[in-house]
């Protein structure tokens, strides 16, 4: 394992530097930036130009470089870019399609954004450095979201007394259900940590982070993500069996988790966090498609949209525009039911599938296994298992949820990363050495 302070002449070049540090700005900055300033939208009008002018740095520092990946996966990506471009271009709306917002429509996320999403995973794939100082820099910005989660729960938001926004639990990210997605894929970040390290003040570091992050997971009242995270912690489990990693730690891990769940309950005040959990079957009631937040509904309306535009779909940010002009019906016995507009598809896969049409699905799809398949042929190492983890935490949630700007660039950064074919991270005190059961 090499010291930090050991990087060679190549590795640290002036534009990985570069690469790096805009890397990490992002990764710390898209969900933590918000703008408290009424009269905008204040959780999404500053991460717009923040990527974009991410995605444009890194574009002239990876051109500058003149070192280009020509791996299967690059030429996935391109292709996915290509259709996204063909789907903005015939797009309903080509101008949203193409900035991802305009007045009353889009959530940031066109494509600009999507073409942002992959230089990231580029610059990942090519460029990323890991050092525990980096890794620390990142749990202090998720720390802040979640210790105002937790404010937020304990009814403490200036912008809910102030300014009058619901008494729910949103952080920086603006929304319950986003945070969530956020939590999911980042609580296995400090609890592998902590498997990892032999420094006992990293470990308090590390357990502290756990705790915050997962109390705001719990907090948001997600039941989605809260599934995705008992299928991620049974793997877990079913890891530290199988190649004998301590149980000790696995144990005390556990207890810090249930230390929060007590934490959160001190507020008798905020809706009981078991209400909540026993609730979960109503997200599997496949008899009323308008029961819980009405997701099938949703689906099944997402589904005929897919049927009328296979090929390209009608364009990124597009799908509300779309039930608008060829949907009405449905969309208006939805507003009937909900109270509630259909922009998504509380879907990440079917959304890709109707924006940007099936053969752009099909090309992600492949992404991720192969992603899966390049972790488990080098599930030695203790950082490929970790990142199965984080990535399978953010997909299983995504299938009740959507993408956003806020979140979204943190998982194309983790996703890209782990397709490094030597993974480069650099610290004394954690060890990414193979294990010796595999």
């Amino acid at each position: 394992m090499k010291d930090e302070t050991l990087l060679s002449t190549e590795e640290c070049s002036k534009n990985s530097r570069l690469i790096n540090r805009v890397l990490l700005i992002t990764a710390c900055f898209m969900p933590l930036g918000f703008f408290p300033f009424p009269g905008i939208d204040i959780f999404d009008v500053i991460k717009g130009p923040l990527i974009t002018l991410s995605a444009l740095t890194l574009t002239f520092l990876v051109i500058r470089d003149r070192k280009f990946d020509k791996s299967l996966v690059t030429k996935l990506l391109i292709a996915y870019i290509i259709l996204a471009l063909l789907a903005s271009i015939f797009a309903i709306n080509p101008l949203l399609a193409f900035i991802g917002a305009i007045p009353k429509y889009g959530r940031y996320e066109g494509f600009i954004t999507i073409m942002s999403y992959v230089i990231l995973f580029y610059s990942a794939k090519n460029y990323l450095i890991l050092t525990k100082r980096k890794i620390h820099y990142f749990l202090i910005s998720l720390i802040i979201i979640g210790l105002y989660a937790l404010v937020q729960h304990f009814q403490y938001d200036p912008l809910v007394i102030y300014m009058r926004y619901p008494p729910i639990v949103f952080s920086t990210i603006g929304n319950q259900n986003f945070l969530a997605s956020l939590m999911v894929m980042t609580i296995p970040i400090p609890c592998g940590l902590y498997f990892m390290s032999n420094n006992k003040k990293d470990n308090l570091f590390y357990l502290f982070a756990a705790f915050v992050l997962f109390g705001a997971l719990i907090a948001s009242f997600t039941r989605s993500a809260w599934l995705a995270f008992i299928i991620i912690y049974l793997i877990s489990f079913f890891i530290v069996v199988k190649y004998k990693v301590s149980i000790l730690k696995f144990s005390i891990i556990t207890l810090v988790f249930c230390s929060s769940i007590g934490f959160l309950n001190l507020n008798y005040n905020s809706k009981s966090v078991y209400k909540r959990s026993v609730s979960i079957k109503k997200e599997f009631d496949l008899s009323n498609e308008y029961a819980g937040s009405g997701r099938y509904k949703i689906w099944s309306i997402t589904i005929k949209v897919i049927k009328k535009h296979p090929y390209l779909g009608v364009g990124p940010e597009n799908l509300k525009p779309c039930l608008k002009k060829e949907f009405k019906k449905e969309l208006k016995e939805y507003y009937r039911m909900k109270r509630n507009t259909i922009d998504k598809a509380h879907n990440e896969f079917l959304h890709v599938a109707a924006v940007n049409g099936i053969p752009a699905l099909l090309i992600l799809i492949s992404i991720y296994c192969l992603n899966f398949i390049k972790l488990y042929k080098e599930r030695k190492n203790n950082i490929n298992k970790l990142l199965f983890i984080i990535i399978l935490g953010y997909l299983g949630q995504s299938f009740f949820n959507i993408s956003v700007i806020a979140v979204a660039p943190v998982f194309w950064i983790i996703l890209g990363y782990s397709f490094q074919k030597e993974k480069m991270f650099y610290s004394k005190t954690i060890s990414s050495s193979p294990s010796n059961d595999a």
